[in-house]
């Protein structure tokens, strides 16, 4: 099967091509997250293109929302060591330091 694009507002000296395999990957994950979850034995995931590309891109996610959850619970503690830490300081402390 000839697959390809076939938009036609494509601009190749344009494109670094790196929007368009994420948005490519967005519609293959969505698409094969529902099969799997319709029929989870489906011959698709035993094809030797769409097999190990979903199994990986399906650890390559949970890696990626594993990171994003870690950023975001460090930039909690950040923020709330910074709240606790001005909250010990005095009017006077935080006028002298310029951040009051």
């Amino acid at each position: 099967m000839p697959c390809m694009s076939y938009e036609r507002d494509y601009e190749p000296s344009v494109d670094t091509g790196k929007a368009l395999r994420d948005k490519l990957a967005r519609i293959a994950c969505k698409a094969m997250t529902e099969l799997e979850r319709i029929d989870p034995t489906n011959k698709l995931f035993q094809d030797k293109e769409a097999g190990p590309w979903y199994t990986q891109h399906k650890i390559d996610d949970a890696a990626a929302k594993e990171a994003e959850r870690i950023r975001r619970a460090k930039a909690k503690a950040a923020k709330e060591s910074r709240a606790a830490a001005l909250a010990k300081l005095t009017e006077a402390d935080k006028k002298i330091l310029g951040i009051g």
